[in-house]
């Protein structure tokens, strides 16, 4: 309630993500070890440099220091969609006060309805607007950098990869109101770097652009765009 800026708000996301990347990593280190202890791949294996020569498989460390690992991201444009609505409505345009819009959030919007509408109204990711584009690059960029600092099973080194397959419907069950509209409940962004639900309605060029505005080198582990078209188009 008390940040008076944009920055102050970006600087504590920081912080979160940091502060919990240590613990959530613990899961995926113990279930690559589970991999190579009970589901060696020997033939991805013998198609490997340094796996045959050191005999060792490709998912116990066969191919180090090069190995890697995709940690599956979930809500990538949740957050871009979340922060730029922050940036805009509460800090650019002055329209509420952090305290009006995390009273809001708290309610699920029930009786706040006009905050609902300003964030909905805000710009969203995959419209090819620079002004959100640039955020949903931050949260990679960043997410990236912090995920750098991990090492898995072996010394995998961690990679983002924002996919989410159907986790985006099971953590949105149990997930609060966000700041992009997203009511308690509902469903995250499906894909990973696909614009939310419903809201890229500039076409699917302006799509491509905003996609292509992201710098996906940081998230080697592989990102999932849907596009959906009408038959009749």
């Amino acid at each position: 309630r008390d940040f008076r800026t944009y920055e102050d708000v970006w600087n504590a996301y920081k912080k979160q993500v940091e502060a919990m990347l240590p613990t959530l990593l613990i899961g995926s280190s113990y279930y690559q070890q589970l991999w190579a202890t009970l589901l060696p791949s020997p033939l991805m294996s013998s198609l490997f440099d340094n796996c045959m020569e050191r005999g060792r498989d490709i998912v116990d460390g066969g191919t180090n220091p090069h190995a890697s690992v995709g940690l599956w991201v979930t809500g990538v444009v949740n957050v871009g969609d979340s922060l730029a609505a922050i940036k805009k409505v509460v800090f650019d345009d002055k329209k509420i006060t952090m305290a009006q819009l995390i009273d809001a959030l708290d309610k699920n919007f029930e009786g706040a309805e006009d905050i609902l509408k300003m964030l909905r109204d805000a710009p969203k990711f995959g419209n090819d607007v620079d002004y959100v584009d640039k955020i949903m690059n931050d949260v990679i960029v960043h997410y990236s950098d912090a995920l750098e600092k991990f090492k898995g099973h072996e010394g995998r080194r961690f990679t983002m990869a924002a996919a989410t397959i159907q986790y985006n419907q099971l953590f949105g069950a149990m997930l609060g109101a966000l700041p992009d509209g997203r009511k308690a409940g509902e469903a995250l962004g499906e894909g990973g770097i696909s614009p939310y639900q419903g809201r890229n309605v500039s076409g699917a060029t302006s799509t491509v652009r905003s996609v292509t505005k992201l710098n996906l080198v940081r998230s080697a582990g592989g990102n999932v765009l849907n596009m959906k078209f009408d038959p009749s188009s």
